[in-house]
């Protein structure tokens, strides 16, 4: 809903040059949009803990079924980055 209040607003500050409501508007919807991301990974983080061990593992999908038996897969290790400087 902010989105398309947002770009309708954009539509009416071009033609006009007032640009101050729109960057408000714009850095509310940014904000806003940020806590929703933010709230969503935490509920989902929070979810996953409550889970048993082996469900986990699947959920993220580091575990397989395969044939009743377990299939671990090989999970490639964080490289670090050389420094940039």
């Amino acid at each position: 809903m902010k989105r398309r209040k947002v770009s309708r607003l954009f539509n009416v500050v071009k033609k006009s040059g007032n640009w101050t409501d729109y960057k408000r508007k714009l850095t509310d919807y940014n904000k806003a949009l940020r806590q929703a991301k933010r709230e969503s990974r935490w509920r989902h983080c929070k979810e996953i803990e409550k889970v048993p061990d082996f469900a986990r593992l699947q959920r993220m999908g580091r575990v397989q079924l395969v044939h009743s038996s377990l299939k671990m897969e090989n999970i490639p290790q964080q490289r670090k980055r050389p420094w940039r400087g």
